[in-house]
This record gives structure tokens, sequence and C-alpha cells, in this order.
């Protein structure tokens, strides 16, 4: 236990962060979410990792957005009836 316990998140994959942080997100969780670390390199470490964790985030709903956007007939601007 001792060497699985009290690890600074950058040892977790990227993509199981993700999986915890990224739902958070879609939900506006606001509440505080708690660390435990004890050193200052674990802390610096783990809080980089979310930091990236998030860009992943907002890049992945940016292209889901410009995707959603890029769809034809979208944002066109409408021409002028001929009278």
């Amino acid at each position: 236990l001792e060497k699985r316990d009290h690890k600074s998140l950058h040892h977790m994959p990227a993509a199981t962060l993700d999986a915890i942080l990224h739902p958070m997100w879609d939900l506006h969780f606001s509440p505080l979410i708690t660390l435990e670390v004890f050193s200052l390199d674990d802390f610096l470490n783990s809080h980089q990792a979310m930091l990236e964790s998030h860009e992943r985030y907002i890049t992945k709903h940016l292209r889901q957005y410009r995707t959603h956007d890029a769809r034809p007939g979208r944002h066109q601007k409408r021409q002028k009836p001929i009278r």
C-alpha cells in the first residue's frame, strides 16, 4: 500500500484522470475538491496534470463546437429576395 498511496496525479494515466474530471466539468461541478499532498513537488505535478486534463477537455469541446457549427447551412448569410 505504501508504494501506491499518496502519489501525485501525474502518475495517473491521462485517460483515467480525464474520465474522472471531464464528467465533473460537464456538470459544472462547483463544490470544493480536496487533494491530499505531501510535498510541494507532488502538489505542483498534480496541479499540472489537472491543468493538462482541463486543456484536453477544452480542446475536445471546441472541436465538437466547431464540428457542430460547420454543418451545411449554419451561419450563412441569407440572401435578400429579388423584388
